[in-house]
């Protein structure tokens, strides 16, 4: 049975099978009883004959492995050149269909190599991005130094001609001399070095340090207050302080400055006061104490700053600021000491000469 079922595969000429003859005949009883029941009918086959035309040479192989593999006639006068004979199988290999299949399947192979162009893209974007968030990340540091030391940020002339192009760039230059990364970066022509991203990184840091005061106050949930005035230029400000515990250390924090150039009165002072506390999430906190200078704007006990505070805050008790009282004994006794007045107006020189000089 398994050569006729396999014969297909290496046979040069078709099986001749003959026919089938079949009679059929009927041995049904008319006078059967059992003829009510149904027929029975029997059928006889002849035996068929089988021409079976595969060479005893061909090796059809188990029912597991199959029989071997066919040998496919030779063509002539097809894909070849000058008619040269060639197989099917090698006709098809160098088929358009198969060698467009075999360049995908080969791509397909290529890419669970190494990646899709997708993926290779997505990447290389990645470590651009990686690349840019380094480079910003000094430029942080470097506002961060300058801002711990005191320095200044930018210098009068920051041309790349300049001798001194102000200490941001004179420190990105240093750093670009023994890291290329940073130079790759930094020498290009949108470097993120301008005064107006200075200002941005400082006001970035200035928020953090913010955030991590008002976490810090969180745990008491109580605080004082510190204001004075601090002019810059043609502006009026006014500079806040706050005053807190943490654990059992007593620490003061500098907020920021608040512009209070359209009015100085107690009533826009104090406005100005809760609005930056409510936008510095303290509004909820408590004040418990306040301090400022001896001017009756901030100290007056009838309409001053400090009863504007104590009306929203009724255990916000005020303290006259010590240095403000140290600064008007000295005040005084300048008026009737003539060598005190000689020493601070030496001491203020020396301080203005070596500023100069510094710049």
């Amino acid at each position: 049975m398994s050569k006729k079922l396999f014969a297909i595969f290496n046979v040069n000429k078709p099986s001749i099978v003959a026919p089938v003859c079949t009679n059929v005949t009927d041995d049904t009883d008319p006078d059967d009883s059992l003829s009510s029941l149904g027929s029975i009918t029997t059928v006889e086959s002849t035996k068929v004959k089988c021409v079976d035309l595969v060479p005893k040479t061909c090796d059809l192989g188990t029912l597991l492995t199959g029989p071997s593999r066919p040998v496919l006639e030779a063509i002539i006068r097809s894909r070849g050149k000058k008619g040269n004979r060639q197989s099917k199988l090698h006709g098809h290999s160098t088929s358009k269909q198969h060698l467009t299949c075999m360049a995908k399947w080969e791509a397909y192979i290529s890419t669970t190599i190494t990646g899709s162009v997708h993926s290779q893209v997505a990447s290389s974007h990645k470590l651009l991005v990686e690349k840019n968030a380094q480079y910003v990340k000094t430029l942080v540091d470097i506002t961060l130094f300058l801002s711990c030391q005191g320095l200044a940020f930018r210098g009068h002339e920051e041309s790349r001609l300049s001798l001194n192009q102000g200490n941001f760039k004179e420190i990105c230059n240093l750093i670009a001399k023994h890291y290329p990364e940073f130079a790759e970066k930094f020498q290009n022509t949108t470097n993120y070095t301008s005064h107006t991203v200075q200002d941005e990184l400082a006001n970035l840091c200035a928020e953090n340090i913010r955030h991590k005061i008002t976490k810090e106050i969180e745990d008491t949930k109580v605080f004082g207050i510190m204001c004075d005035e601090a002019r810059c230029f043609k502006q009026e400000k006014m500079s806040l302080c706050v005053r807190y515990t943490v654990g059992l250390n007593i620490v003061e924090r500098f907020l920021g400055f608040i512009d209070v150039s359209d009015k100085q009165d107690a009533e826009s002072l104090s406005v100005h006061i809760f609005a930056y506390l409510t936008k510095n999430n303290m509004d909820t906190f408590h004040i418990v104490a306040q301090s400022y200078d001896g001017a009756n704007v901030m100290s007056g006990k009838f309409n001053g700053v400090q009863v504007k505070i104590k009306n929203k805050f009724p255990y916000a008790i005020y303290t006259h600021c010590m240095a403000h009282r140290i600064n008007l004994v000295v005040i005084d006794m300048c008026k009737y000491v003539k060598e005190t007045r000689t020493v601070f107006n030496t001491i203020e020189g020396l301080y203005i000469q070596d500023c100069f000089q510094y710049h």
